[in-house]
């Protein structure tokens, strides 16, 4: 290898790591950590608590996946509150005097949060009854519907066909079966009565 492509390569294989560590640092600046000095209990709890309350920030998401700064400050604030041994429930509470409901994913049950609570029934009922209403409606509407033949035409035909097969017995024997009437001039069919209904 020649002395002068030395520095080249050298310069090359910083820039390169460079490029592939940098990355990395910010990365490692992104992880969290809280000191519990070993108390098991407490680091659940706060997993816990850090679960079930929601992020007033984000869209329906809990502070623990959060990214947002404010969920940062409210994992800080749970971590202290945790510390100064303040309960589960306490802590809730204190958040949720200075949030609202809506930090919780599990609101109290009060004429603020009917809605949140009964709100899905009532959309269930409302559905069930439009569909119960458009079923019963649609039967109706059909058991009201005319038929589509027109009884009157229906009776004139009849009324013609007995004139013909009274016009035919006069006419020949007294004895004519009713083989004998050309079947095919005198039927009457549901096609041609609305047809000529047309």
């Amino acid at each position: 290898m020649s002395t002068k492509l030395l520095p080249l390569i050298v310069c090359c294989t910083l820039l390169l790591l460079s490029i592939l560590l940098v990355p990395a640092s910010g990365v490692y600046a992104a992880i969290e950590a809280y000191d519990f000095a070993g108390d098991r209990e407490k680091e659940r709890r706060f997993k816990s608590l850090i679960e079930e309350l929601r992020c007033p920030k984000c869209q329906n998401q809990n502070i623990a996946d959060s990214s947002a700064p404010l969920a940062k400050d409210l994992k800080d604030r749970v971590y202290k509150l945790i510390n100064e041994g303040m309960s589960d429930a306490e802590i809730t509470q204190y958040l949720v005097d200075r949030f609202g409901d809506f930090v919780s994913y599990r609101p109290p049950m009060n004429p603020s949060t009917w809605f949140l609570w009964f709100g899905p029934l009532c959309v269930l009922l409302i559905a069930f009854s439009v569909i119960v209403f458009r079923v019963t409606s649609k039967a109706k509407k059909t058991a009201n519907r005319p038929q589509s033949v027109d009884t009157q035409r229906v009776a004139q035909l009849l009324k013609t066909y007995v004139k013909e097969a009274e016009q035919i017995e006069t006419q020949g024997d007294s004895k004519i079966n009713s083989n004998d009437i050309d079947k095919d001039k005198h039927k009457v069919s549901v096609e041609s009565v609305n047809e000529e209904g047309k």
